[in-house]
């Protein structure tokens, strides 16, 4: 799992269906693309939930948002559907944002981001490193709720300070902007 961490930017996967590609996640469950479907492998690689969905978010508190046929609904770690929200309200299943009704038509696009400031100890010590965090972009733009996944602790709150000044073009459903999830990795890396 680490060494896609290396190879990934943004947990949003964007560009064509014509590969495979996994995207971390912070419960143990990757989500993969497999042509135009999503599913979810664990950290061997090995097929947990069959990519039958539309477009899948991470796993966060044990749910995860697909959309099939442009129905937004929570599934749990085994595939199994919990909740159908209607796409409605706030916060309406474990904090959770609810599952927006109809199909994404944009996804969210970064439009400006900042350079982390490196950590006085870690530039003596001479550290690098990457933090890895998980956080909403709301329907404004702005970054809210941040998480530290994994990363080196000299480095997180930089990390977190940088993410926060970050703006979006947020995500669209019928020409309307929705909050979504995503995950970020900040690099520390010595010039």
């Amino acid at each position: 799992m680490y060494n896609l961490l290396c190879v990934l930017i943004l947990s949003m996967v964007i560009g064509p269906p014509d590969s495979i590609k996994a995207v971390d996640d912070s419960e143990t469950l990757d989500r993969v693309r497999i042509g135009d479907k999503w599913g979810f492998a664990d950290s061997t690689g090995k097929m947990v939930i069959d990519p039958i969905f539309d477009y899948a978010q991470s796993f966060l508190k044990g749910l995860a948002m697909v959309q099939n046929e442009g129905s937004w609904r929570y599934i749990d770690k085994n595939g199994q559907y919990i909740k159908d929200t209607g796409g409605s309200g706030r916060n309406t299943m474990n904090g959770l944002p609810p599952p927006p009704s109809g199909v994404v038509e944009q996804r969210p696009e970064l439009v400006h981001s900042v350079s982390p400031v490196y950590p006085k100890d870690a530039w003596k010590a001479r550290l690098t490193g990457k933090v890895i965090l998980r956080f909403l972009v709301e329907t404004d733009g702005r970054v809210s709720n941040v998480t530290v996944l994994r990363g080196r602790e000299v480095f997180r709150q930089a990390a977190i300070n940088a993410l926060m000044r970050f703006r979006f073009k947020p995500a669209q459903i019928d020409g309307e902007p929705i909050s979504v999830w995503m995950t970020q990795a900040i690099s520390f890396n010595l010039k």
